[in-house]
């Protein structure tokens, strides 16, 4: 690593599942954040919605920890539910 922070980790997941990275990103230093997610959209939501938050949420993040490596993203998505 070249001196910079530790990068951010963003888990994407459905909410009823538990956090099995999140524990592991912790203790090594990582700041995490969590994006869940429902099955169905809100009324009147499209992907392009989605997308467009993702991007700005990944930006966001980014640019609260200017001195780390850029953001990691960890999809955790399981088609069961709880």
């Amino acid at each position: 690593m070249s001196g910079r922070a530790a990068a951010s980790i963003i888990t994407a997941q459905p909410p009823w599942q538990l956090p099995t990275s999140t524990g592991v990103a912790l203790s090594a230093g990582h700041p995490v954040y969590f994006v869940i997610f429902y099955p169905d959209p809100e009324p009147g939501q499209t992907l392009a919605d989605v997308t467009d938050a993702e991007a700005e949420f990944i930006r966001i993040v980014a640019e609260r920890h200017p001195a780390s490596q850029k953001p990691v993203i960890v999809g955790n998505c399981r088609a069961a539910g709880p």
